[in-house]
């Protein structure tokens, strides 16, 4: 379920003082504002829970009209990130606990907590655990972390450092056959 902004517009110009602090009590729990449109009208602006945005304009259009007691002239309505967004204001980046880093990236949890101490993997210590951006997560790591973290085996590692010296013909299957025959690491082959 996720937060919705609805912004209603209602068929009542200049909102007093009083209509518009009982509108605040009535509507407390959905977080409103209440000021008056460029046009006049009267606008609440409202926080809601929903599935999709029209389950929230629905929902919104019926608690805003039953707590003002006047009809819906207009509605102006989006996810609640969309409405931050809008603002200018940042979102904070989602966090991940280890657990769910090395679930994402389908490695153990001991192979994130040694990219953290490694310093290959951001993270910010919370308590006694750690805490990874999510966003982190996403980017390709390089062949020194991968092999620094256990990603790339023993057995990669060689053929990637008898590769990089030209052992095996120069490709992965002549690297495999050199290595079946136990000439990788004596140089390239003549």
């Amino acid at each position: 379920m996720k937060m919705h902004s609805i912004t209603v517009e209602l068929d009542s110009r200049d909102p007093g003082a009083d209509q518009a602090d009982q509108l605040m009590t009535d509507l407390e729990q959905l977080h409103p504002a209440v000021s008056t449109s460029p046009r006049g009208w009267l606008t609440v602006t409202i926080t809601i829970p929903a599935e999709h945005v029209g389950q929230a304009v629905t929902l919104a259009i019926a608690a805003v009209e039953q707590a003002a007691g006047h009809p819906t002239i207009a509605v102006t309505a989006m996810t609640e990130t969309e409405a931050d967004a809008r603002e200018g204001w940042e979102t904070p980046s989602e966090l991940v606990s280890v657990k769910e880093a090395a679930d994402i990236l389908g490695v153990s949890r001991q192979a994130v907590l040694d990219r953290i101490a490694r310093h290959t993997l951001p993270a910010s210590k919370v308590g006694r655990g750690y805490t990874i951006p999510r966003a982190a997560l996403a980017k390709p790591m390089g062949l020194r972390a991968a092999i620094d973290s256990g990603e790339i085996d023993r057995a990669d590692k060689g053929l990637t450092a008898a590769l990089r010296r030209g052992e095996g013909g120069g490709d992965r299957r002549g690297l495999r056959a050199a290595a079946e025959r136990g000439e990788l690491g004596r140089g390239a082959p003549r």
